[in-house]
């Protein structure tokens, strides 16, 4: 289990056009602290939520650790997977290494022994190092070993850690990333449909910014542990040195932003953070080098990219929300950021807007038979004093003589109403009415009802975070997962009655939260995902199975006894 991982890499390998050679490197390394004890845990939760799962996690852990062919084996000890590059032994897909801590090395080189030696084996300081390609073996050197038998310390106290070398990763697969992009572009412009060609064109932005990538980021992290009432999850991100990326990293606020007090309370999920925008000049002006070339960027082409980002004049402070409560059916979006001016910021909403449209997502919908129209009427309410400007997009079929696409459904049109206020712009989405605008525009002239801040699941996701936290993310799963019911319900109303039994906000739920921090080059985000949301969720759903089960109603069927199957 904890090898699927890392052997599932070898996806990323082709099967052809391979240069061998070179030294060997490693792609990355999956380590598990004691894999009884995650074992353990794995089985405790699968019985939490599937009653009766647990012991046949147990059954097949035991049937693991009892295995004759793994005789040896210290199960309680810390134990890695490493993958190295396969272009450095002749072979197109990657070679993965395992370290395993033994207890009798004896017992374990017997039992290798008996399997016939198909797999390389060397024992060193009581650890076994097995891989199926016996030239790997020697590329475990010391200092490699020494890095690998132990289970990590930056990881704590976590049960599994996973890294992947992002810069040797694409390195190793190059050309065969680059091979498939270009047939998958030159597929995309054989295609007769319209907007396809659009679609081309940002496939052709993919191999670029994958490139990009290998040279700004060095490696990403996780951890993962399992808790009594939790699963916590780590995730790092290490910018290369000297690079743009790492640049803006490390120059970002240990702070967050206190936006969120002008968000509507009964939001179901929303992020607050207080980026520094104007430091990522810098990399804004890296992706545009690596774009220019293969799109074709002219100088007005770059600026109109610049302007996207940073004409809006917004500092990268805000708050942004998915509305809840049974009065704004659907998912609405509402944001408010911190902006330096208001005239700039309505402008380059509209800017913003029209370039989505013609974008590959205007394409896509194109080729899905649907065309966008964009209205834009500046100043069309007035509240508290306050222009509101309103963006309304419309569907209608790119061909009036096409059959309907039943996928489709009946799109509504989406409704966008932008305001500004001194140095705040707020936006909200998809609420016609207004009343969510006008909300919060109540709250930042001092009135209104009160804010996301006064909200419980708020109050625990600020209370959970981090020192020097800038983002923090909520999420009321139980509520998310109602909003985006009640949205797909306005082109398909019989989703809400299929899902409306099983699927229920609870305003009183855990929150499911997670928060960004920076540090020298790097950028960490911690998730903590609570049991007690989604164990409510799956216990309404065995509920209505159960009562949906042969004999579980009155004057149903008899459930066959055991000794008639």
């Amino acid at each position: 289990m904890l090898l699927a991982v890392m052997l599932g890499a070898t996806l990323l390998a082709a099967v052809a056009g391979v240069a061998w050679g070179g030294e060997a490197v490693v792609l990355g390394s999956a380590s598990a602290a004691n894999l009884k004890g995650l074992l353990d845990k794995v089985a405790k939760l699968a019985e939490k939520f599937a009653p009766g799962a647990g012991a046949q996690v147990q059954g097949a852990s035991a049937m693991l650790t009892q295995d004759p062919k793994f005789a040896g084996v210290d199960w309680t000890k810390p134990a890695s997977a490493l993958l190295f590059g396969g272009k450095a032994f002749g072979k197109a897909e990657p070679v993965p290494v395992i370290l395993v801590t033994l207890a009798d090395a004896a017992a374990f080189r017997q039992a290798a022994e008996k399997e016939g030696g198909q797999v390389g084996i060397e024992i060193r300081n009581n650890v076994a190092i097995v891989s199926p390609e016996k030239a790997a073996l020697p590329a475990v050197t010391p200092e490699r070993f020494e890095l690998y038998s132990k289970f990590p310390k930056v990881a704590g106290t976590a049960d599994v850690y996973l890294t992947v070398y992002i810069t040797q990763l694409l390195t190793e697969f190059e050309d065969e990333l680059e091979g498939g992009l270009k047939e998958l572009e030159q597929n995309m412009g054989q295609m007769q449909m319209p907007g396809m060609p659009n679609v081309g064109k940002v496939v052709k932005c993919v191999g670029p910014l994958v490139k990009l990538a290998g040279q700004q980021v060095r490696r990403v992290s996780l951890t993962v542990e399992l808790k009594d009432d939790s699963v916590e999850l780590w995730a790092r991100l290490y910018a290369a040195d000297d690079t743009a990326l790492g640049t803006y990293l490390s120059a970002q606020p240990a702070e967050t932003t206190d936006l969120v007090k002008y968000l509507p309370a009964e939001a179901v999920m929303s992020m607050a953070a207080k980026f520094d925008i104007a430091k990522a000049m810098p990399l804004m002006e890296t992706i545009l080098k690596s774009l220019a070339g293969p799109l074709e960027l002219s100088a007005e082409d770059q600026q109109k990219f610049r302007d996207l980002i940073f004409g809006s004049t917004q500092t990268g402070e805000f708050a942004v929300a998915l509305a809840g409560g049974a009065a704004n059916p659907g998912v609405q979006t509402v944001q408010v950021l911190r902006i330096g001016d208001a005239a700039k910021y309505r402008a380059a909403a509209q800017a913003g807007v029209k370039w989505f449209m013609e974008s590959g997502f205007g394409s896509l919908m194109q080729a899905a038979g649907m065309k966008m129209n964009m209205d834009h009427k500046p100043a069309v309410r007035e509240h508290q004093g306050v222009a509101v400007d309103r963006l309304t997009l419309t569907f209608t079929p790119a061909d009036p003589n096409a059959p309907p696409n039943p996928m489709m459904g009946q799109m509504p049109p989406q409704v966008t109403e932008i305001a500004a206020v001194g140095n705040l712009g707020v936006g909200v989405g998809s609420n016609p009415t207004g009343e969510l605008l006008n909300g919060v525009l109540d709250r930042i002239k001092g009135g209104g009802t009160p804010g996301l801040d006064t909200s419980a699941s708020w109050k625990a996701a600020r209370a959970g975070a981090p020192k020097g936290a800038n983002a923090i993310i909520h999420v009321s799963f139980n509520g998310l997962l109602a909003k985006i019911v009640e949205e797909a319900a306005k082109q398909q109303p019989a989703i809400a009655m299929m899902a409306g039994a099983i699927i229920k906000a609870d305003p009183t739920e855990e929150p499911i939260t997670s928060y960004v921090t920076f540090g020298a080059n790097r950028m960490d985000l911690m998730t903590r995902i609570p049991h007690q949301p989604i164990l409510a969720l799956v216990t309404r759903v065995r509920a209505m199975v159960e009562q949906g089960a042969p004999g579980a109603r009155k004057g149903g069927p008899k459930p066959k006894e055991q000794d008639d199957f």
